[in-house]
């Protein structure tokens, strides 16, 4: 039943995330650098401060990742503010409403996974375009579930689940597309890089706006 299928999407994507892990740490270069957070701890413990802890570490590294997103070009800011963004806010909603075996707690959860692995690789690599398809690996198990859901009955018993996955799926493929197009490009060898910097304007406050347009739907429709 759905529970069970929710069982074995969550069993990939803790499978998926120890493979991102491994991947992370074979693509961080050399260990010098691969400890460079660690090295900062010692030093922060040195100076008197408690060492962080793993959980602390994490969540560092996701606000690292935002705060890096918020400082890029304000185009990239739109484009994340229209995707990551709603699957976390209007998709937690989605679950806390609907249950995690919903397809909203697909979304939710992978989108966690995805912004930790972008928060260590923020604290390793700022700005590194590689981020993009290793963060958003997660997606290639949830978008085929999503369109499974979409082509069952229980859409029109849900129209919100429905409008939510419907848009997710879609912005999530064109992702896809330009990750894969990236993710090639590395494997041709080709430089990938970093984004390019703004001009220093900070667009944090562009970030949650559609998620917030999306909620005021959800209540008057």
């Amino acid at each position: 039943g759905q529970a069970a299928q929710a069982t074995r999407h969550f069993a990939s994507l803790a499978t998926l995330a120890r493979v991102l892990y491994c991947l992370l740490n074979l693509c961080s270069g050399p260990v010098e650098r691969r400890t460079s957070i660690n090295t900062q701890v010692r030093a922060a413990s040195k100076s008197g401060q408690r060492p962080l802890s793993t959980m602390a570490t994490l969540i560092m590294g996701v606000k690292t990742f935002i705060d890096q997103m918020a400082t890029l070009p304000r185009l990239i800011a739109v484009w994340a503010s229209l995707f990551p963004f709603p699957q976390l806010l209007i998709g937690g909603y989605l679950t806390l409403t609907r249950g995690v075996s919903s397809p909203a707690g697909w979304v939710f959860f992978s989108r966690v996974l995805s912004f930790v692995v972008a928060g260590q690789i923020a604290l390793r690599y700022p700005f590194a375009r590689m981020m993009g398809p290793v963060m958003h690996a997660p997606f290639v198990v949830v978008v085929p579930l999503c369109i499974q859901w979409l082509r069952s009955s229980a859409v029109v018993a849900d129209p919100h689940m429905a409008w939510f996955i419907t848009y997710t799926t879609a912005v999530t493929i064109i992702s896809l597309i330009l990750d894969g197009r990236l993710a090639f490009k590395w494997f041709q060898g080709e430089n990938i890089g970093q984004f390019k910097k703004g001009d220093g304007t900070e667009h944090t406050h562009l970030l949650p706006i559609p998620s917030i347009l999306i909620a005021i739907y959800f209540a008057l429709a």
